[in-house]
């Protein structure tokens, strides 16, 4: 199976990408929980991935309670 056209190289030769999608909608931050993105950090986990790199939007402001708080963020 060819996976790209191409010839990739970096600091990292034989790793591989893995690509959860979690929140689905566009629009409707709401729809976006923290139980989905936590279920998908330990799939990675068991799917045997090194490491995990997070990126999400949502709010601009994050309160100093909510880092505490927000599931995600423990």
């Amino acid at each position: 199976m060819v996976l790209a056209k191409f010839h990739v190289t970096g600091g990292s030769p034989r790793s591989r990408v893995a690509t959860y999608k979690v929140c689905w909608s566009p629009t409707d931050a709401e729809s976006c929980f923290g139980a989905d993105v936590l279920a998908a950090i330990d799939q990675a986990i068991s799917d045997g991935v090194d490491l995990i790199s997070v990126s999400a939007g949502g709010e601009t402001s994050t309160s100093s309670e909510a880092i505490f708080t927000d599931e995600v963020s423990i």
